[in-house]
């Protein structure tokens, strides 16, 4: 049986809005970031992009959803970069090393 390492600590990024998360991260990382919600649809659920976050040309972009509002989710937000997801709590984030 393999056992997942799960690190948590605490984080000082700005989490007031998704647009300041977003920003924030963007920032820090000198990278783009695409950031939106979900929806939950016939088909399932939906992303739905609310903006968009450039600071640099690379065309690379990771994506951060907003799950504040879904009952089924313990975290508030989930940043995706490439094969690797953080799960961002207001005042904790969750990585998960490969």
């Amino acid at each position: 049986m393999n056992e997942e390492a799960k690190i948590i600590s605490k984080h000082n990024l700005d989490v007031s809005s998704l647009d300041k998360l977003a920003n924030d991260i963007a920032t820090r990382l000198n990278s783009n970031v695409e950031y939106g919600e979900y929806s939950k649809g016939e088909n399932g659920h939906n992303f739905i992009a609310l903006g968009t976050i450039t600071k640099n040309e690379s065309g690379i972009f990771s994506t951060l959803y907003n799950l504040q509002n879904d009952s089924n989710s313990n975290y508030d937000f989930v940043l995706e970069l490439g094969e690797e997801a953080k799960l961002i709590y207001k005042d904790m984030i969750s990585v998960i090393p490969e």
